[in-house]
């Protein structure tokens, strides 16, 4: 089967909502293989609490400093 690459923008979301997301999409790909759900901080305020889905395994995480766009998000 094919590779699938899922990415996730985001910018001032609630780090849980992102979870949520994130778990929601691995139930519904967990029977695939190839897939990569990739969530990417575009320049979140810490207070939403983004930078803590660093260490996930189950993701590949990519931070913007600053806010680059929606467009350049999912470019990343």
């Amino acid at each position: 089967m094919p590779a699938l690459d899922i990415v996730i923008p985001v910018h001032n979301e609630f780090v849980e909502v992102v979870q949520r997301t994130v778990s929601a999409l691995n139930n519904a790909f967990e029977r695939w293989d190839n897939v990569t759900v990739i969530v990417v901080n575009d320049g979140s305020d810490p207070k939403f609490g983004v930078d803590a889905l660093r260490d996930e395994k189950a993701i590949l995480y990519v931070h913007h400093e600053t806010n680059l766009g929606y467009g350049t998000a999912l470019k990343a």
